[in-house]
């Protein structure tokens, strides 16, 4: 368990952590002299904390095990809602939802989120499965990054919800319809062998959560001005 524990820790630092905090500090910039470091430490704490126990919660639960009366429907359906809860909490914080730039530090929570999210999750395949093929790890070190960028997108969008205390619910669950989506791609590339599908989920879950990333930068820095 060790070896599998110290090669989920180097690829998940490579692959998850590293990307998560180069994605934070380039969301930051426009806007890095007016941000609290303080804030952006917690920012990354939270994030890693209430993403390893939401991934602690879904892992003890056997959300993402393959059950023969319902198939994979807790991982499409039930995951999303436990994950966008702890998200939520974890953004909801006074220190952040007080703060006139809580979509960015909001946005490194999410980042971190997933990250820690990831690396659990990385973490436990390792040590169900053992040893997986370059493209089978391949695959699932990509569709983990997505996800991570995914999770950053949604942070920030959640953030600043909670910020302006206006239709955050209704952000909260357009949030959760689109993860629910997501692992639904995700399912589908378990479910068929084709290599092929495999990519057009990463592709699709890494677009829409830059897409979330980048427009919600965007309304941030013209709600700034």
């Amino acid at each position: 368990m060790l070896e599998y524990l110290i090669k989920a820790n180097v690829l998940g630092m490579i692959l998850f952590f590293i990307p998560a905090f180069y994605i934070f500090i380039r969301n930051n910039t426009p806007v890095e002299n007016e941000l609290v470091e303080r804030k952006l430490y917690l920012a990354c704490g939270a994030g890693a904390i209430f993403g390893s126990i939401a991934e602690a919660m879904i892992l003890a639960g056997g959300l993402k095990s393959y059950s023969e009366n319902i198939g994979f429907s807790s991982l499409i359906f039930v995951t999303p809602l436990i994950t966008m809860t702890f998200l939520y909490l974890s953004v909801n914080f006074k220190t952040f939802r007080k703060d006139d730039y809580a979509g960015y530090y909001a946005a490194g929570v999410g980042l971190f989120y997933g990250a820690s999210k990831e690396f659990w999750n990385l973490w436990v395949l390792e040590t169900n499965i053992g040893e997986l093929s370059i493209g089978a790890n391949l695959v699932d070190l990509l569709m983990g990054t997505s996800f991570v960028i995914l999770l950053g997108g949604c942070g920030l969008w959640m953030g600043e919800a909670c910020r302006v205390e206006k239709n955050k619910f209704r952000m909260f669950g357009r949030l959760t319809l689109i993860c629910m989506f997501m692992n639904f791609l995700l399912v589908s590339s378990i479910e068929m062998t084709s290599m092929l599908i495999d990519y057009i989920a990463i592709v699709t879950v890494a677009v829409v959560g830059a897409s979330l990333l980048h427009r919600g930068q965007m309304k941030l820095l013209k709600t700034k001005r």
